[in-house]
């Protein structure tokens, strides 16, 4: 399966870790993973992938499970205060586009994970190429939806509301 999606997008991702992806998917029930009536395998996959991509072009700063290294004391209470202050930070780069800033989450009847990366700037507003055709669709049925994307809020102005979500592991 994932090796399929990185070769369709000639990502620069080596057999090896597309080998121990498959081995994964034939030695785990992963098509049993939900949560809820969510499967967790399909985004769990995709997140490996963009990982593994991200670690091959070395920017492991961009990748989903990014981990700072541990440090003395300082350093954990460094990275405390900015994930703490990830919330302001998103504020203030969104003080030019605050109507698309949303601050808690709200119920919604569907609900859509951008994963920061997936966006194109159209016209000089962002858009999620992935989340928006279906959130349009709702849309238009009356539906409501909710976007979360990850809590550094670095393409502003977006063409949406979307909920940044602290996505630190």
């Amino acid at each position: 399966m994932l090796a399929g999606l990185c070769r369709v997008v000639r990502w620069p991702v080596s057999q090896k870790f597309l080998a121990l992806v498959e081995e994964v998917e034939r030695t785990f029930p992963v098509a049993e993973w939900h949560v809820g009536d969510v499967p967790v395998w399909p985004l769990a996959r995709a997140t490996l992938c963009t990982d593994l991509y991200q670690l091959g072009i070395g920017k492991p700063e961009y990748t989903y499970t990014h981990a700072a290294p541990r440090g003395g004391l300082a350093a954990r209470i460094g990275r405390a205060v900015a994930d703490a202050a990830t919330a302001l930070t998103n504020i203030w780069r969104h003080r030019s586009d605050l109507r698309h800033l949303v601050l808690a989450p709200h119920r919604a009847n569907a609900l859509f994970v951008g994963d920061g990366m997936s966006l194109a700037c159209v016209n000089g507003v962002w858009r999620d190429r992935f989340c928006d055709p279906p959130i349009e669709r709702l849309d238009a049925d009356g539906a409501s939806t909710l976007l979360v994307r990850r809590g550094n809020a670095r393409h502003v102005p977006t063409n949406r509301p979307a909920l940044a979500a602290n996505t630190r592991v």
